[in-house]
């Protein structure tokens, strides 16, 4: 079983090489912890959606800005704002992923 999970999510990394991922990532962790501001690549901390990439930065961004805000379970696991930290998970799209 663990074998086809990684194979899963390692898959859609092979076959598309090159382009923008979304991404969430703990804001907190990544820059009190850390210390890089979600910068770098996937971690436990920054997680890469296994999507196909896209060919621009913004194209990324509103795709996934959108597929996100449609999704009441993305936003209860990934919440925004954190009462005690402030700044809690962010999205973004970069293309540190491969």
């Amino acid at each position: 079983m663990k074998i086809l999970l990684a194979l899963f999510l390692l898959i859609p990394n092979l076959i598309f090489a090159d382009g923008f991922r979304p991404f969430v990532c703990n804001y907190y962790v990544s820059s009190v912890i850390a210390g890089n501001q979600c910068d770098g690549t996937e971690s436990y901390w920054k997680i890469y959606f296994p999507t196909p990439p896209s060919t621009t930065k913004e194209s990324c961004s509103l795709e996934s800005e959108q597929a996100f805000n449609e999704s009441k379970l993305f936003n209860d696991l990934f919440p925004e704002f954190h009462p005690e930290y402030g700044a809690w998970w962010i999205i973004g799209c970069d293309e540190n992923w491969n």
